[in-house]
């Protein structure tokens, strides 16, 4: 009997705890109830069941007393093992007739070979004689041939049965290996509980196992939503688990629970947590102090679905919303020529949530428009990140470099001098704010040195890693160089490569 439904699903990483309930009279789990249908890979280890006595409002828990995990193999026809024996034997019954048949054609080949060796021995005798009789040696040889034809038919047809007789017998051995070893497809569980004998009501019966047929793995939703009257421009962001199940069973009405933590494989024995205590006074009435649970962990998340969900058995993947989230954010033009000739809008969106954002694909979209899709990495509580929402198609960007070179004739060095010059045009007829990103040089030995010899007017230039941000105001329609320069001095042999010199 199949009983229980996939009552929840908690999700990991490689693999799924899966827990069924049902609901059955007090007699019957006294006696003994069965879960059948389960996946074929049910770690027998994992299995956990837990029972309950309902009656009225009234819940008293109810001791397991015997968990036991069956296979459950593939039905075999009842006497299907001893018709297959029986017509194997047939078989071989039919291959030696075979056999004998063929012994014996091949002893008849043997005697028609030998009387016509003697019959052209008489030939070559009559035909040096005055009057040999030639019909006759016709009618011998004519026979010699219509039983060598004869002999060959049958034996052709003799080795067509003999093959179909072996593949017959090597698909009946197939089919005896597997009625003797039937092919597990399933798995079975029998929970018994302790029922006193008067009990009245029903008892729920709990069965939690593991199965590496089910993952998940996190994605998100990511919506630019312009100012308003209403509200500033924020990113509303939904987390989603990518779920993959494949057991074979479509999970209805489950609850889904997407967790980062290992799957467990061992009880780690109890230990007590510190206790945090976090609060403020709220005024001479009295004052108010917040106790916080803060168990040692490793930083592993537990997100909870916000509703039940139906995840289909399939390769491809279903989606649940676990939460979603509207974060504060300012978008702002960027333009890294040397990378990428083009101006992006850039989201600088701050994780003003209290929940760690986990590594995952996003899924851009600004307002009804698709974007695109990029990689979040993890983002704690407070963090800033960034997410591009597309190219800006009314800024038009031109770069171009230039390099000089200057050997010392007194030191024996080569000095390098580089002009970078930016364009960037607006093509539309609204203000647009650019920040202009650009890469220097750093000297991370002593022999060489660089050196910045112009820079625009408010460019900055961190001295570490040699990133330059400049914000660049452009009016409708127009235009605007930036240009800067600087200079590497490297010793005799040292190689210093011109950066890329043109993009449109």
């Amino acid at each position: 009997m199949s009983v229980g439904k996939v009552r929840e699903a908690r999700l990991f990483s490689d693999r799924a705890e899966l827990t069924r309930s049902v609901e059955v009279a007090a007699d019957v789990a006294a006696r003994g109830v069965e879960f059948d249908g389960l996946a074929v890979d049910l770690d027998a280890t994992t299995v956990r069941a837990a029972a309950w006595l309902v009656s009225g409002d009234r819940v008293t828990p109810s001791r397991v007393t015997t968990v036991v995990v069956e296979p459950e193999l593939e039905e075999v026809p009842e006497g299907r093992l001893a018709t297959v024996r029986a017509e194997m034997k047939e078989i071989d019954v039919e291959l030696a007739s075979l056999s004998d048949a063929e012994n014996t054609e091949e002893h008849a080949s043997s005697l028609v070979d030998r009387y016509a060796q003697i019959a052209m021995a008489d030939l070559s005798a009559d035909w040096l004689s005055e009057a040999p009789n030639l019909e006759r040696w016709n009618q011998t040889f004519e026979h010699l041939r219509k039983t060598r034809a004869r002999l060959a038919k049958a034996k052709a047809i003799r080795r067509d049965e003999r093959k179909r007789l072996q593949q017959r017998l090597a698909d009946l051995l197939g089919e005896e290996r597997k009625l003797e070893r039937p092919v597990r497809i399933g798995s079975r569980v029998r929970v018994v509980v302790d029922v006193p004998a008067n009990a009245k009501g029903a008892v729920q019966i709990d069965l939690a196992y593991f199965t590496q047929r089910a993952r998940w793995s996190p994605g998100y939703d990511a919506r630019y939503i312009a100012a308003s009257r209403a509200a500033p421009e924020h990113l509303q962001l939904a987390l989603v688990a990518i779920v993959n199940q494949t057991t074979g069973e479509d999970w209805e009405d489950v609850e889904i629970i997407a967790t980062t933590s290992p799957p467990p494989t061992i009880q780690d024995a109890p230990q007590l947590s510190k206790v945090v205590l976090r609060g403020s006074k709220r005024g001479p009435a009295g004052a108010s102090v917040g106790a916080v649970m803060d168990s040692n962990s490793t930083g592993a998340l537990e997100i909870r679905a916000p509703a039940r969900a139906k995840v289909v058995s399939r390769l491809r993947p279903t989606r649940v919303l676990l939460y979603a989230e509207e974060l504060l954010t300012n978008v702002h033009v960027e333009v890294p020529p040397r990378r990428r000739p083009v101006a992006t809008r850039v989201a600088e969106v701050t994780n003003d949530s209290r929940r760690v954002l986990l590594p995952g694909r996003v899924s851009l979209f600004d307002g009804a428009s698709y974007a695109g899709q990029t990689i979040l990495e993890r983002v704690e509580p407070g963090q800033r990140f960034f997410l591009p929402l597309g190219v800006q198609r009314d800024v038009r960007v031109r770069r171009q470099a230039k390099m000089s070179s200057h050997k010392s004739a007194i030191v024996g060095t080569l000095s390098h001098t580089f002009e970078v010059s930016t364009w960037v045009e607006n093509l539309s007829d609204e203000p647009v704010e650019l920040v202009l990103r650009e890469r220097i040089p750093v000297s991370r030995t002593d022999d060489t040195n660089v050196k910045l010899l112009s820079a625009e007017h408010g460019q900055e230039v961190d001295p570490d890693t040699g990133l330059s941000k400049l914000v660049v105001r452009l009016d409708g329609r127009g235009r605007r160089e930036v240009s800067t320069m600087f200079r590497v001095t490297a010793p005799r042999g040292f190689e210093v490569s011109e950066p890329r010199g043109r993009s449109r």
